[in-house]
């Protein structure tokens, strides 16, 4: 049985409480969901944030939906992350990190002419970035 998540799905029994919501703002999957465990102020998601990552090109969404939802995470356990998660500040950090690479990466392919889809990168964490002429 699938239950549908239109923006935030309660589920709770006697121990704790989870709450489901719907990922506002990545251009990566527009059907997303994530978790949040608010007693222990734990995150649970795929593909907003990860340790591994060479580059980020929808840097924004994590921050996003943290301010659109209210919450406010210590711990980030990212499905493609390190096993216990990581803080959300170095979460964020890696965020940064990962979208200047893309964005050094989106300006050496442009200076040697070759087009890349993605580029350049429109996202920081802090949300869209003004869009400039190739």
């Amino acid at each position: 049985m699938f239950t549908p998540v239109d923006e935030r799905l309660v589920l709770q029994d006697a121990t704790q409480r989870l709450d489901i919501y719907h990922v506002l703002g990545h251009s990566h999957m527009a059907h997303a969901v994530f978790a949040w465990l608010p007693a222990a102020r734990i995150m649970m998601e795929g593909d907003l944030g990860d340790a591994a990552w060479t580059w980020h090109w929808w840097a924004s969404a994590l921050n996003t939906n943290i301010k659109a939802y209210g919450i406010n995470p210590v711990l980030n356990v990212a499905v493609h992350g390190p096993d216990g998660g990581l803080s959300i500040e170095a979460t964020l950090a890696n965020n940064q990190r990962q979208l200047e690479a893309a964005q050094q990466f989106c300006a050496e392919q442009q200076s040697a002419g070759v087009p890349v889809f993605g580029c350049p990168v429109q996202y920081d964490n802090s949300g869209p970035l003004p869009l400039t002429r190739q």
